[in-house]
């Protein structure tokens, strides 16, 4: 068996939104990572690597939490993922 935790990306602009369930899920084991918005959340995903992804429709200015989506999911499968 694995000891590998699971690593979770939380991306939500409103600070005390992004800490709550970032701070429960890691309470709970998982490996968490947070990001304010959709370009911050695509460069931690290059290095974090994310097994899931909590993201909030609306993400203020820029790209919405369904367009990060939609972006970071072509790039997989441009991977072959």
């Amino acid at each position: 068996m694995s000891d590998k935790r699971m690593k979770i990306l939380v991306v939500e602009d409103e600070p005390l939104w992004r800490s709550m369930p970032a701070a429960d899920l890691t309470s709970h084991g998982f490996d968490v990572q947070t990001a304010p918005n959709a370009l911050s959340a695509s460069r931690v995903v290059k290095d974090f690597d994310p097994d899931v992804l909590v993201v909030d429709i609306d993400l203020g200015e820029g790209a919405n939490g369904l367009e990060l989506v939609g972006a970071l999911g072509r790039q997989d499968s441009t991977r072959g993922y």
